[in-house]
């Protein structure tokens, strides 16, 4: 029997790593590409969002939003969907632009950044107000539906 030397079990674990590299690579790019397509579907989403926001499109809104969506509000708490369409609706929430949109993070199905929003809020003027503004997505049959978003004050 030959005797096993030290150089032996280095070629050995090099050859299995550059198998495991070699047989694992169309699936990393498989997973880059999903990701990829998810990540432009969410800013996709996000852009439909703020268009129908600014001519509030009710339909269009309420097309985006999970039926378990929340949106949580920088003074306001918690509004599920209904309760965000009804204060868009009686023109509480009046979206007019948003603007100098910094996005920071994306990660998974989550979309996170810094953007200047101006409307009328609860009857408070707001001009290029920054804000950190969170946005994750989720499939709903078979689509990809908004399921949260977050507002944070940066001040």
């Amino acid at each position: 029997m030959k005797k096993i030397e030290f150089w032996h079990s280095i070629v050995a674990v090099i050859l299995g790593l550059s198998v495991s590299v070699a047989a694992g690579y169309p699936a990393i790019k498989t997973i880059q590409a999903e990701r990829e397509q998810t990540k432009s579907y969410i800013i996709k989403l996000d852009k439909i969002l703020r268009d129908a926001l600014i001519k509030n499109d009710l339909e269009k809104i309420s097309r985006l939003l999970s039926d378990d969506f929340e949106l949580y509000t920088i003074k306001r708490g918690v509004l599920n969907k209904q309760q965000w369409l009804e204060e868009i609706r009686s023109g509480r929430m009046n979206y007019k632009e948003f603007a100098n949109d910094r996005r920071m993070l994306f990660q998974g199905k989550q979309i996170s950044g810094v953007v200047e929003i101006s409307g009328v809020f609860w009857g408070h003027q707001a001009e290029n107000y920054p804000i950190e503004m969170s946005i994750r997505a989720v499939e709903r049959n078979d689509k990809q539906r908004i399921k949260c978003i977050t507002l944070k004050n940066i001040f």
